[in-house]
């Protein structure tokens, strides 16, 4: 069980981390917003943008464009 966890775990942080580099700002916001469109109001822009990998006001920036 433990083997399971650790490759389930392994592929999530390798999946992130591809995203962070290959995908722009805008598009890592409009995954974020596709995957946990609950959470957009409930949580602070900068934890977001924390998130994101991005600053807040970038996230300001993107969030404006839209």
């Amino acid at each position: 069980m433990g083997r399971i966890l650790a490759e389930k775990y392994m592929i999530n942080r390798d999946s992130r981390e591809k995203t962070l580099l290959i995908e722009s700002a805008a598009e890592r916001y409009q995954s974020f917003l596709q995957q946990h469109a609950s959470l957009k109001d409930r949580l602070l822009e900068y934890d977001i943008a924390s998130y994101l990998g991005i600053n807040p006001a970038t996230l300001s920036r993107i969030k404006r464009k839209q």
